[in-house]
């Protein structure tokens, strides 16, 4: 089974290998579409901290589920909707509150220990219901319809918040752990998601439609899978597998409800790792990733034309190491970004197939881990997460502070492309969050649905840390996923994904078709203020993305070098900002 590996599969199923250790018969993990899921927090602007005891009403509707949210220690919450909880002072916070904002005035905050706010997460069947919060330290009410998606409605004069979040499903089976998650939607809407399952000192690549995960590798060391579905309903899974002393791309596809014996993608005398899929629901699909060639970090592409697989293709043409592949079809087009150290500072580079390089982004900014999604009329659109200047340079205690510590701050830039200029779209991503999580927005992950012409995005967020002292030090980190869209000349109120606290690393993956957005994420497990990992475990949902497109106008234009005016600097295999670490460490691998 070599180059023509459709035509293949269709007129000789005796060749496809069955490879799945379990056959997937369990019941499709959905979640009910009838429930309505609501977050309610108190505490936003107390200075001390607060009793809550009371209960939770629902007027012409049904409470469906209640749980605790930031609960700990003796909090309770009980089926029938009544509640006790104690909110706490502790160290807290993305940032140092005012007197203190970011940067500082000075070394020591007076009042490290603020309380938390904490509260509850609803499920409730009916959109006209109406919800009822009684408790000791204040009570409100308010209609289910009058908290939208993408909306945060402030009560009890601002010490409280509610709103919609995602109702999500776990895809992911008890005993094993699991992540680095991708999905894609197959041409009947349907969801696939693969990610990376662990047990017994090995790892595994999955593969789910909503029912019981199949397993389509052997156990061994492999780097997070890519996933698309092509016009027949054939998924095509690739990822990375260690072999010997190198990793290499391999692929298999589920052809006639059976998948096929992997086969190698990868050249010869690389080590190959990030791939990414992207298909144009025409049969085209483009394969990309990252490889090591000769001491050297490149972005390699190969093409299935419909009928077989072209030769691996190097994309960037500098000699900096590039990273992050990313790969979108959209009007006939396919779009590929990715990020390099050409200049001496990293940037963001995308090019059409078979056009020239471009440089997208301008000046010395750390811009890193693009993400890309192509309109109806071809026209890219490049999300990327940057930092200031200097990045990972000449930054120590009592010394001057030229450079840019690791993790100072993580903002999200949208570009794209009108005629042959890179514009920037003009809405801050970071204003569709609240003003104390805005410090560390990051690992933007977008897309254009081809129904409704939506513009979505999701990305992760640093949400709270047990320390995060003036010098930039942190630890204790919490990391969980939002998702907004494009409002015409701003970013929407994010809506948050329940169960996505994780650290740092771990990633959502975003895909949309037919009005209907599919999230898939990971979640590290830890309960609230606990150190320890829980089950590492696989969530998805699916959202509505009616509502209209909003075009892609205004915004500053981008005025980038042209690619070919990079040079690597002279410095540059010595500068230790041109080496990223490119790797997770994840619980139970040695």
């Amino acid at each position: 089974m070599k180059a023509k590996l459709f035509a293949a599969a269709a007129a000789a199923p005796a060749m496809l290998v069955w490879m799945a250790l379990r056959t997937p018969q369990a019941a499709r993990a959905q979640a009910d579409e009838s429930v309505i899921q609501l977050r309610i927090g108190v505490g936003f602007s107390d200075e001390a901290a607060r009793s809550w005891e009371g209960r939770i009403s629902v007027a012409g509707g049904q409470l469906a589920g209640i749980e605790g949210w930031r609960f700990s220690l003796e909090d309770r919450v009980e089926k029938d909707g009544t509640f006790r909880f104690q909110t706490r002072a502790a160290s807290f916070g993305s940032q140092p509150r005012p007197p203190f904002p970011y940067p500082p005035a000075e070394w020591i905050d007076p009042n490290p220990r603020r309380p938390i706010p904490q509260g509850l997460i609803l499920r409730v069947r009916g959109e006209g219901s109406r919800i009822g919060f009684t408790a000791s330290s204040g009570e409100f009410e308010f209609r289910v319809s009058d908290v939208p998606l993408h909306r945060v409605v402030e009560v009890l004069g601002g010490n409280g918040r509610v709103e919609r979040i995602a109702n999500e499903v776990r895809l992911s089976e008890d005993g094993w752990a699991d992540d680095e998650p991708a999905v894609a939607i197959g041409p009947q809407g349907e969801r696939w998601v693969a990610w990376l399952s662990y047990q017994g000192q090995g790892d595994y690549v999955a593969v789910s439609d909503g029912g019981q995960p199949v397993r389509v590798t052997d156990k061994g060391d492999h780097n997070g899978p890519a996933i698309t579905v092509d016009p027949r309903g054939w998924v095509h899974v690739a990822y990375s597998e260690k072999v010997g002393d190198e990793y290499h791309l391999y692929m298999t596809t589920r052809a006639l409800g059976r998948w096929t014996q992997a086969r190698r993608m990868s050249p010869p005398g690389t080590s190959n790792l990030h791939p990414r899929l992207a298909a144009d629901g025409k049969g085209r699909i483009a394969l990309v990733w990252q490889a090591l060639r000769d001491g050297q970090s490149v972005i390699l592409m190969r093409l299935f034309d419909g009928r077989a697989w072209g030769e691996a293709v190097q994309l960037n043409e500098d000699q900096g190491n590039a990273w992050s592949p990313a790969a979108a079809f959209g009007g006939g087009k396919l779009w590929i970004a990715w990020d390099s150290y050409s200049s001496g500072a990293y940037q963001i580079y995308a090019r059409e197939a078979g056009g020239p390089v471009e440089r997208v982004t301008a000046g010395g900014s750390f811009s890193v881990r693009p993400s890309v999604a192509a309109a109806a009329d071809g026209t890219p659109v490049v999300a990327w997460e940057e930092s200031d200047g200097l990045w990972g340079k000449d930054y120590a205690f009592l010394v001057d502070r030229r450079g840019t510590s690791l993790y100072k701050n993580r903002r999200i830039r949208v570009g794209y492309r009108e005629g042959s200029q890179w514009r920037e779209l003009p809405g801050d991503t970071a204003q569709s969050v609240p003003a104390e999580l805005r410090r560390f927005v990051q690992q933007p992950q977008i897309a254009l649905d081809d129904a409704s012409g939506a513009l979505l995005m999701a990305f992760r967020c640093r949400t709270s840390a047990g320390t995060a002292r003036v010098d930039q030090w942190a630890s204790q980190g919490r990391w969980e996923s939002f998702l907004t869209r494009w409002q015409g000349d701003r970013w929407a109120t994010a809506t948050p994904l329940p169960h996505s606290t994780g650290r740092n690393s771990m990633r959502v993956s975003l895909a949309a078709a037919k009005n209907v957005a599919h999230l898939v994420w990971t979640t590290d497990g830890r309960p609230w203020q606990e150190t320890a990992y829980g089950d590492l475990d696989i969530y998805a949902a699916r959202l509505t993305t009616a509502g209209g497109a909003h075009p892609l106008r205004g915004g500053k234009a981008i005025t980038a070098p042209p690619a070919e005016a990079a040079r690597t600097p002279a410095n540059y295999h010595q500068d230790g900002a041109g080496t990223r670490v490119g790797f997770a460490v994840r619980p139970g691998r040695p």
